[in-house]
C-alpha cells in the first residue's frame, strides 16, 4: 500500500465521558474506519485514551483533525506520526482494550514530554489486542 501512515496519540478523558460514550466512539469508529480502510486500536484506562491508527495518509490526516477537536477528551498529544510499510493492526477496524494498568505509562508520557522514543514505542506496543481471544 502506498502512502501508509501510522499515528499514536494519548489524551485525557473529559468530564462526563461514560461507558455509553465509549461504546458510541467504538461503533462510529468501526463503521467509518472500514469505509476508509483504517485499522487500529483504542485503549481506555478510566482516565486516559491511547490510540494507534493506520491507513492512507489522507484518511489519517482527516481523522487526526477530527479526533483532536473531539470534546470527549482533552490534552491531545500526537506522539508518533510516521510513514509505515506494514500495518501492525491489520485485523481490526478498531480494536478496543480497557487496560487500567496502562494508565501509569500514559501518565508518565504526560509528565515527561521529552520521553524517549523507546518509552513511547513501548507504550504504543502495549496496544495489541489478543488475536485469539479478540478485542471488544
Amino acid at each position: 500500500m502506498t502512502n501508509l501512515k501510522q499515528i499514536f496519540y494519548i489524551s485525557r478523558m473529559a468530564e462526563g465521558v461514560d461507558e455509553r460514550a465509549i461504546r458510541n466512539i467504538l461503533a462510529i469508529s468501526r463503521r467509518n474506519n472500514r469505509m476508509l480502510d483504517v485499522t487500529g486500536c483504542l485503549s481506555f484506562t478510566g482516565r486516559h485514551f491511547a490510540q494507534v491508527l493506520e491507513g492512507r495518509e489522507d484518511a489519517i490526516a482527516e481523522l487526526t483533525r477530527r479526533i483532536h477537536a473531539d470534546s470527549r477528551h482533552t490534552e491531545f498529544r500526537l506522539l508518533i506520526d510516521r510513514p509505515a510499510t506494514l500495518r501492525e493492526h491489520p485485523l481490526w477496524s478498531m480494536a478496543y482494550m480497557h487496560d487500567l494498568e496502562l494508565s501509569s505509562d500514559i501518565q508518565a508520557l504526560f509528565d515527561t514530554p521529552e520521553a524517549s522514543m523507546r518509552k513511547t514505542l513501548q507504550t504504543m506496543g502495549r496496544l495489541k489486542p489478543d488475536t485469539v481471544m479478540g478485542a471488544l
